[in-house]
């Protein structure tokens, strides 16, 4: 998940202020004289193709995006609108897409990271804060630049999870919860048990990360992030999120992941390891927003997003890779399948089969997604549907899908 977009909506004008002024507008009127002649080969919305410099409004379907400096709306009008899955490229400065030309715009999505916008409406439909006792509801804002309940008078945010325990479906009307430290569904939380094992240390993260965290530091950090999202996803009224699993995930400081079609995704990575690297990503990229791992609360906000008559996340599955059709619950520890893949074929945003809805590729099928999600005091949850590497093509298999299975966990989360 890609969200905290610096200041973005400090000082925007309004849309009909943008509409009367346009011809006053530097920014629109340098896209203007950029494109003057119709070399673009740009279609649809007028910041279709164009590369901004500065973190800049989008408006469609009446809602309304944020544009990150250094980003590219797509150019193709299927990927254009918020309600449809806007997607937005990292393409360098200098570099043109002809995106009339279809290989071009393949050469694109195997090249250059892509990001899908999720709007909120409302952001007490996605977090609470750590005080909710499921008799008033949470009146989340943000309250001398920090996200703040003023209902319950709390500056300690936590996820409103569609979920309450292991093996549960995604239950869109599930919304009285509590946050309770060290046991159930929770984030953001540590894990003793899990935090401090050998081979899923923090020593890992701090490596990546030059941090010195502690479990006990850790528990701090991970809060103060969850709580500058929250403000994040309330003052932009949205969030994006990676196209496509990740790939180029390893312990070396020096590799970028990367969010491209066609790579092979990240397998058998570790949690802290995915954890490290979600967080250096915009680091390693100069970007003036965040990154981190995806959060469960923005998984679930997802599955609601993506979830169509024709795409029914909360059912069996319509994807199909190459074998059978995998079935499966979109739950809480516990995913179910049929049929299966030989893991050195799994690509990702293939379209030899159909896992994708709004421009999201892989939601159901190809790997696991590993969550900054907690269950209990030992275990990180991951979400999604899974090929099984160790069973091969055609064998049916269930999984727990926490930190003891060594599977393919990635993440998809952009904040």
């Amino acid at each position: 998940m890609f969200g905290h977009a610096k200041n973005a909506t400090d000082g925007w004008k309004t849309e009909e202020e943008r509409e009367s002024n346009i011809g006053n507008d530097n920014q629109i009127n340098d896209i203007v004289n950029q494109y003057a002649g119709g070399t673009s080969g740009k279609q649809g919305h007028p910041l279709g193709g164009i590369r901004v410099t500065e973190n800049t409004e989008y408006s469609s379907d009446g809602k309304t995006a944020i544009i990150p400096a250094k980003f590219t709306a797509s150019g193709l009008e299927s990927e254009q609108s918020i309600d449809e899955g806007l997607v937005i490229y990292l393409i360098p400065e200098g570099t043109t897409v002809d995106w009339k030309n279809a290989e071009e715009v393949e050469t694109a999505q195997r090249t250059y990271d892509q990001f899908v916008w999720i709007p909120i409406s409302d952001i007490n439909d996605m977090y609470m804060c750590q005080s909710e006792d499921g008799t008033k509801s949470c009146n989340i804002t943000v309250v001398d630049g920090k996200a703040k309940c003023t209902t319950h008078n709390s500056d300690n945010m936590a996820g409103r999870l569609y979920g309450t325990g292991l093996g549960e479906t995604f239950d869109s009307s599930l919304t009285n919860q509590k946050y309770t430290a060290n046991t159930g569904l929770r984030e953001p939380d540590v894990l003793p048990e899990y935090d401090n094992d050998d081979y899923r240390s923090l020593s890992l993260i701090n490596r990546m990360l030059g941090t010195s965290y502690t479990s006990e530091n850790f528990k701090q950090a991970l809060q103060e992030e969850y709580n500058e999202i929250v403000k994040s996803v309330y003052e932009n009224h949205g969030f994006y999120v990676a196209r496509y699993e990740t790939s180029e995930i390893t312990t070396n400081n020096g590799t970028k992941i990367k969010f491209v079609a066609g790579a092979k995704p990240a397998l058998f990575s570790p949690w802290h390891e995915n954890y490290a690297k979600q967080r250096a990503y915009t680091i390693n990229n100069e970007l003036e927003v965040g990154s981190t791992l995806i959060q469960g609360a923005a998984y679930d906000q997802v599955m609601k997003f993506v979830n169509t008559t024709n795409y029914d996340v909360k059912a069996k599955t319509n994807v199909g890779h190459n074998y059978k059709d995998f079935t499966f619950t979109q739950g809480y520890g516990y995913k179910y399948q049929t049929g299966g893949r030989d893991y050195s074929t799994i690509y990702k945003g293939t379209i030899e089969y159909n896992d994708v809805s709004k421009n999201i590729f892989d939601l159901e099928g190809n790997v696991m997604v590993w969550t900054t999600e907690a269950s209990g005091t030992d275990l990180r949850l991951s979400r999604g549907g899974c090929c099984n590497p160790n069973r091969g093509s055609n064998n049916s298999a269930s999984y727990r899908d926490h930190g003891e299975y060594s599977g393919p966990f990635v993440y998809r989360y952009f904040s």
